[in-house]
């Protein structure tokens, strides 16, 4: 394919736009900060600096451990934030600093006999002609080793309670995310969307993936278990729509390679969640949202947080219950209508090989209205039907469009999430030694939809409804009143504790175990008991259970088990009949619930150490050094009727089959890391004033795929003041394949539905075979990042940062896809490299498969009238495919305080894509993805744009607070399926797809002293908000996004959204 034309100039309008709107609020001069409502309690300053924070509306570092045990003063009226946190500090053992940027740090003051110490020993010791500055330090994602906000090498970004209430969502932490952050593009970030798409498996869970590349969740800076899916060949990922988006206090991402500092996965980045900790009192909330559209959809929330903290001991516990409904296709105008999908629907039937060839007549419900039938028959073939009325002759495209899918299939889960947090601490002798615990209890419910499941008959000879004197092949039959429903529970239990400790004041300790499990229960509901499709049709028993020749009664296995041996009697079924006609008793020991069980279990050990082994000239260099084991268990259990092999195998027809899974691993880890100060900003050393080396290391062990050793290089240097720092980063980073990859059971399923159409031209589902390969290895990366942050003299409070991404990952794991499998197949028959992949009438290698020898036998197969579901084809995973991806992410800040005004902070974020080439197969070349929608097969998917921005401008005044949000994504070309199908197909055409532009808007007021009604508490936020205010709907991509035309892990599907919130503190 083509690289996409770039929209360079549509893109450089926009981002100068965006600039000279941050800089238009400029006024000649700055003006000092207004003064803000206090109300501080005296209390330790672990919590009053937060509510500092908040009350102050500015941004304020200092670390927890440093702070805690100091008890602050109590602060209340009008001040200036400088004000309040001096008279809050006074007398303590703290103190304030202020960088020239504006950023508020609080640290331990120094002792008096260490100052006096320090000038005997250096009388002659200048200061320097510039304050220095120097920001507590904390440990940030991207290192062990503590640092200043400031002072990291890596491209950091860190979400706050600000960023967070600002992107107006909270059903849905992807959802959350994905507004936020533009990196959050690609195929890989699905969860709430993923409503009726099974191949896509992810049980109602939530992935995430920066740059459509892998990438590492934490809770605490500690892993997490993968989703249970893996137990069914479902995607390998961490659920993180289980964290609760109000229990956390912040959310830091890493967007470069970090496994030599964490492990696996961390190749596209880190998203690591904090969880909210020494919290002072408590607060409670809710929230009411609802679409304008169609549908009543509609989000539901209510949380409430508690904390208190005496004499070393901290605890702050939580509660969260967040539902949203399901919202179906029909409910949404880009998908409200679909059809020509599917002809295997009541009234359908065939003729010989070829289906379907008539049409049940529409003023007919079923032929019995019209002919005798069963032992009464006279018809004595098709053509009579035909010729008195019963059917008309049809084909596939005429039956189909009178089917509409999008009346029965959701479009977005409905789900239901409640949970509980604690977090706590203690000091148990001093910070000597300090203990630490926390813990997330979570179920979530999903729900979601797909039409009604379809089967084929051959009706016997005398069965009670067959209108022939012979038996009648190829009715088609589903029953529309009963669609496949889907429900998932789904539990997860996290938790992680330990201790930590000082040695000395160089060296501190952390040890901890966590542990963490996520079970999921999935019932399929109103698919087919196999054993009892023949035994319903064939009638030959009265209500009684009595033999009679044409009896309207057929006997069928009660309990959906054979193994019962219990036979009852019930209405024959009408295979011939439409919804309308159909006895529901005749369903009752047909339509049963298939029931599986998976999980995934993860039990891991940490220790490090860290410190400052021995200054250098220009500073302490920083140490650490740690190790880790862990254990990854994933299991997976079907009902009896849903396995692939023995005696009970695939006896639901409509559901997944699989194998009992249960596999596990231990992995051991040992790392280092070092941070060395070259220059320091004392010396003002001309073009260094800052230059800071970094060496991270890391060795995995893993029990079943070998070894995997990673290195991490890093710079920081700023040439002349702190307006400007340049940071660069080298790393490896690599991918452990997922248990169910190296050791899964065979696993026997349907194409999709649109598969064999994109591949073969022609309608129907092939038969699917997938199978383990132990012999996989780890996917392997190189990262490199470069960028700077500026933050200008002479703009106040203004921040640019830019950072260059470079990831090269290779031998990722994957199968080449169903539909290249077929269409090279087809295309080069003999030839093909998936020659032994594909057969007719059974699986490769298997009795009774018939080999493909020529070119375009399987699409003539189908021109002729053959049915898809003699197609066979089986695939295993590999280490095949690769990634090589070049972007940009730009971030703007920008802070004005006005005299009368009120403050205006100003957000811009865009991720640019310079290059995003894939290859699905070592043989194929590398194809480009920038600028275009692709998915299904090829590997990695979805819409990758050229640039996509978010930018909020936020003004507060007082108690009163408005903000405008603004996400766009540029125009992309629809080429179907992509990569080398695109490449070598005669019916895809590359197809624009518009541009998309969703506005937000938030009004907020807070009653933050007395209150004039006394039914509204004080420190009560009220927040009366709509998300996307101009009803703007995703553009169609139809080739590529053939479920619903769109897609749904770029776009919103909701529409309007209109939301009250309401926070009380107490």
């Amino acid at each position: 394919m083509s690289p996409h034309a770039s929209p360079k100039r549509a893109f450089g309008k926009t981002f100068a736009f965006l600039c000279l709107a941050s800089l238009s609020f400029l006024p000649a001069r700055a003006a000092e900060p207004v003064k803000r409502a206090f109300d501080l309690p005296a209390a330790d300053a672990a919590v009053t600096l937060k509510a500092f924070a908040e009350q102050s509306g500015r941004e304020i570092v200092y670390a927890v451990d440093a702070v805690r045990g100091t008890r602050t003063n109590a602060v209340k009226g009008e001040l200036l934030p400088q004000e309040a946190l001096e008279l809050m500090l006074a007398g303590t053992d703290l103190m304030a600093t202020q960088s020239k940027g504006g950023l508020l740090a609080v640290k331990k003051a120094p002792d008096p006999k260490d100052q006096r110490a320090a000038q005997t020993t250096a009388p002659s010791a200048r200061p320097n002609k510039e304050e220095v500055t120097e920001l507590a330090k904390f440990t940030v994602t991207g290192s062990n080793i503590p640092t200043a906000a400031n002072a990291t090498s890596s491209p950091v970004t860190i979400l706050g309670s600000k960023q967070i209430d600002q992107a107006g969502v909270n059903a849905n932490m992807l959802e959350l995310l994905r507004k936020r952050l533009p990196s959050i593009t690609g195929r890989s970030n699905i969860g709430a969307a993923n409503a009726n798409n099974v191949n896509q498996i992810t049980l109602g869970g939530s992935q995430i993936a920066l740059r459509n590349l892998d990438t590492l969740v934490l809770i605490n800076g500690r892993r997490v278990a993968t989703n249970g899916a893996n137990g069914i060949r479902g995607r390998n990922f961490v659920d993180v729509n289980q964290i609760p988006v109000a229990a956390v206090e912040r959310v830091e991402i890493l967007t470069d390679g970090a496994s030599a500092i964490y492990g696996s996965d961390a190749v596209g980045g880190v998203v690591n969640f904090i969880l909210k900790s020494d919290y002072q009192g408590a607060e409670a909330g809710g929230r009411m949202a609802w679409a304008t559209g169609n549908g009543n959809y509609t989000e539901r929330s209510a949380y409430v947080v508690a904390g208190a903290g005496q004499k070393g001991v901290s605890v702050t516990v939580s509660g969260n219950w967040t539902k949203n409904t399901p919202l179906f296709q029909k409910d949404r105008p880009f998908s409200q209508s679909i059809t020509g999908r599917n002809a295997t629907i009541a009234g359908a039937i065939g003729s010989g090989t070829v289906f379907p060839t008539h049409f049940l007549n529409p003023t007919l419900n079923s032929p019995s209205q019209t002919n005798p039938t069963g032992s009464n028959a006279t018809a004595t073939s098709l053509n009579a039907l035909v010729a008195n009325g019963t059917y008309v002759p049809s084909d596939f495209a005429t039956i189909a469009a009178t089917f509409d899918s999008a009346l029965y299939t959701t479009l977005l889960l409905g789900q239901e999430q409640k949970t509980a947090l604690v977090n706590a601490s203690a000091d148990l002798f001093g910070k000597k030694l300090v203990a630490f615990g926390s813990a997330i209890l979570g179920k979530t419910d999903s729900s979601y939809q797909l039409p009604a499941q379809t089967t084929t008959f051959t009706e016997p000879a005398r069965a009670p409804f067959n209108p022939l004197t012979v038996a009648f092949p190829r009715i088609g039959f589903s029953y529309l009143p009963a669609p496949i429903q889907y429900t998932e529970n789904s539990k997860s239990n996290w938790a992680s504790g330990g201790l930590r400790g000082e040695l000395g004041p160089r060296w501190n300790w952390e040890a901890a175990y966590t542990y963490n499990d996520n079970r999921i229960s999935q019932r399929q509901k109103n698919v087919y008991y196999t054993p009892n499709l023949t035994r319903a049709l064939a009638g030959g028993f009265d209500a009684a259970g009595n033999a009679v020749a044409g009896g309207a009664y057929s006997r069928v296995i009660a309990g959906f088990s054979e193994a019962t041996g219990s036979f009852v009697f019930q209405p024959a079924l009408d295979p011939f009949a439409r919804a309308a006609a159909v006895n529901p008793a005749s369903l009752a020991n047909l339509l049963g619930t298939a029931v599986i069980a998976v999980g995934s279990k993860l039990d891991s050990t940490d220790l490090k150490l860290v410190g400052t082994p021995f200054n250098l000239p220009a500073g302490e260099v920083g140490l650490a050094v740690g190790g880790s084991t862990r254990k990854e268990e994933v299991f997976g259990q079907p009902d009896e009727n849903s396995y692939v092999s023995g005696p009970t195998a695939a006896r639901w027809t409509g559901a997944g089959t699989f194998d009992p899974f249960d596999q596990s691993r231990r992995i051991d880890s040992g790392f280092a890391e070092v941070r060395i100060p070259v220059t320091s900003p004392a010396w003002n050393f001309r073009g260094a004033r800052v230059l800071d080396l970094s060496l991270a290391y890391r060795m995995e062990k893993y029990s079943d795929v070998g070894n995997s050793s990673v290195p991490k290089y890093s710079v920081r240097w700023q040439p002349v003041d702190e307006s400007l720092t340049l940071r660069y980063t080298y790393a490896k980073s690599f991918t452990a394949p997922g248990l169910y990859f190296l050791f899964g059971p065979s696993n026997q399923t349907l194409t999709t539905a649109a598969t064999v159409p994109t591949a073969l031209g022609f309608p129907g589902q092939a038969n699917n075979l997938t199978t383990n390969n132990p012999d996989l290895k780890p996917s392997t990366a190189v990262t490199q990042a470069a960028g700077l942050v500026f933050s200008p003299k002479g703009i106040k409070n203004l921040t640019l940062t830019v950072d260059y991404i470079s990831a090269d990952q290779k031998g990722v794991v994957g199968g080449p896809g169903a539909g290249v499998t077929l269409s090279t197949t087809d295309r080069l028959g003999a030839a093909s490299p998936y020659l032994g992949n594909v057969a007719l009438n059974n699986f490769p290698g298997r009795p009774g498969a018939v080999a493909i020898t020529q070119v375009h036998q399987l699409s003539d197969l189908l021109r002729n009238g053959g049915s898809a579901s003699s197609i066979y084809l089986t695939s295993n995973f590999i280490n095949l495919s690769g990634a090589k991806v070049r972007a940009f992410d730009v971030n703007v800040d920008y802070e004005l305080h006005t005299e009368n005004l009120g403050k205006f902070d100003f957000n811009s974020a865009a991720t640019i894509f310079q290059s995003y080439r894939f290859k699905a197969l070592p043989e194929q070349p590398y194809y480009e993805y920038v600028g275009y929608a692709t998915n299904g097969g090829t590997g990695q998917q979805g819409t990758i744009p050229r640039y996509r921005l978010y930018s909020v401008v936020d003004w507060n005044r007082g108690p009163w607070r408005v903000m405008v949000g603004n996400t766009f994504v540029p125009g992309v070309t629809d080429i179907g399926v992509g990569g080398d199908t695109y490449a070598n197909s005669t019916t895809i055409k590359a197809t624009p797809v518009a541009s998309y532009a969703s506005w937000d808007l938030q009004f907020g007021y807070t009653f933050a002293g007395k209150s004039t009604h006394r039914w509204i508490p004080r420190n009560t936020k009220l927040t009366l908000g709509v998300n996307n205010v101009f009803d703007r709907m995703p553009p169609s991509a139809p080739q590529a996004f053939t479920d619903s035309s769109v897609d749904p892990s770029t776009y919103g599907l909701i529409g309007r959204l209109i939301f009250v919130s309401t926070a009380v503190k107490f």
